[in-house]
C-alpha cells in the first residue's frame, strides 16, 4: 500500500468514525430527552401525591 492510498483509506476510516459518533450522539441526546421527561412526570406525580396525603398544596421549590 502506498502512502497514497494509506490516506485514503485513513480518510475513510475517519469520516466512518464520525458518522458513528454523530448517531451515538443523537442517541445519547435522544435518551437523555427520554430521562428528563420520565423525572419531570416522577417528580409531579410525587408531588400530588404528597399533597393528597397533606390534605393541602406543598410549596415545593424542586419541581420546577
Amino acid at each position: 500500500m502506498n502512502q497514497k492510498e494509506l490516506l485514503e483509506d485513513l480518510l475513510k476510516k475517519r469520516e466512518e468514525l464520525q458518522k458513528e459518533m454523530i448517531e451515538i450522539q443523537n442517541q445519547y441526546n435522544n435518551r437523555k430527552d427520554q430521562y428528563l421527561r420520565l423525572q419531570g412526570s416522577i417528580d409531579v406525580i410525587d408531588l400530588l401525591l404528597r399533597e393528597e396525603e397533606a390534605g393541602q398544596p406543598i410549596e415545593d421549590d424542586t419541581v420546577v
